[in-house]
């Protein structure tokens, strides 16, 4: 007897890049989260399927309660994690003063954009930055290439 595949479970969800200089700020995933302690940019999820749990929280971060969200998205991506196919929306945003933040133990962090690579980024943030780096971004640098992932650390 074959099993039956679960059914795909729609998510979506959006995201902030939000830069200063050289760096980027990216929020730690929840120890008892999905892809526990693992980083990504800040998101929220902005629709879930019909009685399925939340994987994402719906607000962002308080910290970032002032920023100015684009108009337009950036970019929109399609990501599939197991069941879940999230479609993604990352934004540009600006904070009239970037959040004061400790040192790694925060769930919001700068990260100089060429550490990006030191991190245990989630995959769907490594494809959203990668796509974001093909594209021109006005008054932003590129980011460098992400080809290869690496252990989880704490950013300076």
């Amino acid at each position: 007897m074959v099993a039956r595949r679960a059914s795909a479970v729609e998510v979506e969800l959006e995201a902030l890049l939000v830069r200063d200089g050289g760096r980027v700020l990216l929020q730690r995933r929840p120890a008892d989260a999905r892809m526990a302690r693992m980083w990504e940019l800040p998101t929220r999820e902005r629709v879930a399927a019909g009685g399925q749990p939340r994987l994402w929280p719906v607000r962002y971060a308080p910290a970032l309660a002032a920023a100015r969200i684009g108009a337009q998205a950036l970019l929109r991506l399609r990501h599939a994690i197991t069941t879940h196919r999230i479609t993604l929306e990352v934004r540009a945003a600006n904070l009239e003063r970037g959040p004061a933040l400790g040192r790694g133990t925060d769930e919001l962090s700068w990260v100089r954009e060429q550490e990006l690579d030191e991190l245990a980024l989630t995959g769907m943030t490594r494809k959203a930055l990668a796509r974001l780096e093909r594209r021109p971004l006005e008054g932003a640098r590129a980011f460098r290439s992400r080809k290869t992932a690496s252990a989880a650390r704490t950013p300076r």
